[in-house]
């Protein structure tokens, strides 16, 4: 296991607590949509869950929120709430929990770029989503931990958001990469010395796919069908013990995006310096 989440995430929201006088008048909106008539019904479930931990960090921090689980709404109605929540001066910063029906992903454009936490924009006052940023974070302490050499990243599932997001902060490292898309030879991944993955699609990946000193940075997450407490990442758990390295699912790249979201609010509420979890965190 490389970079244990729920560990860092504890020391984040430890350091979280000495700002809170500045920032216990704000809120932050989050949205998460429930119809499974519009959405993927595994989707929705790791949606909820997703939910459902960042609002325990939340009140961990004693961070005040208002939460919008949202069934059907029209899109007029979604703007309008939107809007709502730009004007006001208690909410700080809106976080939507991805899946977002497509019919209202230009609606999405609408949030406050300032207020926008998790830049659903792509023009916020960040450069790319948590997740991405979490993915790269532990990406370069591997690779300033190395020796110098040119490394090879494959991207599995780069056309979805996060992963969109990932190749974006790629080409600004000038790292080297490529995307493996549904409909590729898996094999391809063996070429890489560092895998990342976020298709959400759960043991997509095995041992077979991946040679044995290969890191991993597994961001999928998604439910087991058979078991509503079985959580998935797309790295089948056989494989752990075959690799060099990998974030693991659960306590992997899920907290460490909670605790980049909590060092974003506690910025956008405090204009504050706030330190990345690399300065506390040592591999």
């Amino acid at each position: 296991m490389i970079i244990p989440g729920n560990a860092v995430l504890k020391e984040c929201i430890s350091l979280c607590h000495s700002y809170n006088k500045y920032y216990n008048i704000y809120e932050i909106a989050i949205i998460r949509f429930t119809n499974e008539v519009n959405l993927n019904k595994n989707y929705l479930k790791a949606a909820k869950v997703s939910t459902v931990q960042k609002l325990n960090a939340l009140n961990r921090i004693g961070y005040r929120f208002r939460l919008y689980e949202i069934d059907i709404i029209d899109k007029v109605d979604f703007e309008n709430l939107l809007k709502q929540l730009n004007l006001s001066t208690t909410i700080k910063a809106i976080l939507i929990q991805r899946p977002i029906p497509l019919f209202l992903s230009s609606s999405v454009l609408l949030i406050d770029k300032e207020k926008d936490i998790d830049n659903l924009t792509g023009d916020g006052a960040f450069k790319s989503c948590s997740t991405s940023e979490s993915i790269i974070r532990v990406l370069k302490l591997y690779i300033v931990r190395g020796p110098q050499k040119k490394h090879l990243i494959a991207v599995v599932g780069g056309k979805g958001f996060v992963g969109r997001n990932v190749v974006s902060l790629l080409e600004e490292l000038a790292i080297e990469y490529f995307v493996v898309e549904k409909g590729d030879s898996l094999s391809l991944i063996r070429d890489a010395t560092f895998v990342i993955t976020a298709t959400g699609q759960g043991n997509l990946l095995s041992s077979k796919d991946f040679t044995p000193e290969q890191i991993v940075i597994d961001a999928g997450f998604s439910i087991s069908s058979e078991n509503d407490n079985k959580y998935l990442g797309d790295v089948d758990r056989e494989a752990y013990f075959f690799l060099k390295g990998i974030t693991p699912v659960p306590n992997g790249i899920g907290p460490l995006n909670i605790s980049v979201l909590l060092e974003r609010l506690i910025k956008m509420s405090c204009n504050a310096d706030f330190p990345d979890w690399e300065t506390f965190w040592k591999i």
